[in-house]
C-alpha cells in the first residue's frame, strides 16, 4: 500500500510506498496522526510513517494489533484494542502503554468505552468501563487510578 500526501491546499505533493520487506499488510482499522508520524493500526500490526523522512516501519514502542482510536482530547489520542491494551499518543515523545486493566479483555459491549479529557493544566482524565477513573499526568508519565479504594475495581465509568 502507498501514501499519498496532499498539502494544506489540498494539492498532491508526493507518495510513499511500503516496503515489501515489511510484509502484508493486514485489514486497516484506522490510522492517527502524532508527533510527526503516522500510525496505522491493522488487524495484525502497527506501522508507523514518519512524515519527515517519509519512512516506513512496524512500529515497536506501540504495537496495537486490532488498534481503534477510542477518544481525543486536544492533541491526545487513546487507542486501544479488545486484548485491553490502552496507549495515549500525544503531540510530543513517544506514544505511551497505560495499565488502565490487568487481567482484563474488553469485549465487543465494552470496546469503544472509554471516554478522555484534558483540564486547564493539561492533565488528562480517562474514565473506564469496569476500572474507574484514572488521572494522567503527561509531565511525569504516570497514570493514577483515581478509585484506588475500590478493591472490586468494577466500577463502570463510560463518560465524564
Amino acid at each position: 500500500g502507498s501514501v499519498v500526501f496532499f498539502n494544506r491546499k489540498g494539492q498532491r505533493e508526493g507518495t510513499c510506498s511500503r516496503p515489501a520487506s515489511l510484509g502484508a499488510m493486514g485489514k486497516l482499522l484506522s490510522a492517527i496522526m502524532s508527533d510527526g508520524s503516522l500510525f496505522i493500526f491493522t488487524d495484525s500490526d502497527t506501522y508507523e510513517l514518519n512524515l519527515k523522512t517519509k519512512q516506513y516501519s512496524c512500529s515497536n514502542d506501540c504495537q496495537v494489533p486490532g488498534g481503534q482510536l477510542q477518544q481525543a482530547a486536544g492533541d491526545y489520542k487513546l487507542v486501544a484494542n479488545k486484548s485491553g491494551s490502552v496507549w495515549l499518543l500525544g503531540p510530543k515523545g513517544r506514544p505511551r502503554r497505560l495499565d488502565l486493566y490487568s487481567r482484563y479483555h474488553l469485549n465487543d459491549r465494552k470496546n469503544r468505552l472509554f471516554t478522555l479529557a484534558q483540564d486547564s493544566h493539561g492533565m488528562l482524565y480517562i474514565a473506564t468501563y469496569g476500572n474507574g477513573l484514572f488521572i494522567y499526568d503527561p509531565v511525569s508519565g504516570k497514570a493514577k487510578n483515581a478509585d484506588s479504594n475500590n478493591a472490586t475495581h468494577n466500577s463502570a465509568l463510560p463518560a465524564l
